[in-house]
């Protein structure tokens, strides 16, 4: 159970930094311009369309703003051992995460002169330490070589 009073998908209020609390801020300002709005319109009459709008959009954006601030940097499983990983800057996590990108020629159809990317050709690895990248390269290695042996490889066509 989370100690914070208000929690989404596990984004608390305590994981924001100033930005986070700037997107609050002005979902809560629209709120208040909007309902501002609304009274004078209940009032005096007028549009209410345009408060709903403008509320509409400061909530949407603001919110959105905080909910991406306070998310996690990275929230996966190891590769190799599985071990869950979730690294914050502002909670306390795993001190120490790998990811790894690799990419190879991408797949081309050529026809004359003009040549077509048809397959992008990239991968990519967690790791909850570099013990586990290490394992786990030397068992990706062990498979890339039984893969050259029948033939595949990652380079597909030639220029």
């Amino acid at each position: 159970m989370s100690n914070s009073l208000v929690s989404v998908d596990r984004v608390r209020l305590s994981d924001l930094s100033p930005i986070g609390w700037f997107g609050i801020a002005l979902a809560i300002g629209a709120l208040g311009y909007a309902a501002n709005d609304l009274l004078k319109t209940v009032v005096r009459g007028g549009p209410w369309v345009d408060p709903l709008a403008v509320a509409g959009v400061g909530l949407v954006f603001g919110f959105g703003v905080a909910y991406v601030d306070g998310g996690p940097e990275i929230e996966s499983t190891c590769d190799h051992c599985g071990a869950y990983i979730r690294a914050q800057s502002s909670r306390g996590g795993v001190d120490e995460y790998i990811e790894c990108h690799a990419s190879a020629t991408p797949r081309r159809a050529t026809l004359g002169p003009l040549s077509v990317v048809l397959q992008r050709q990239t991968a990519e690895w967690t790791y909850c330490s570099g013990d586990c990248a290490t394992a786990d390269r030397d068992r990706r290695v062990a498979i890339d070589d039984a893969r050259d042996d029948i033939g595949l490889t990652t380079e597909v066509a030639d220029d």
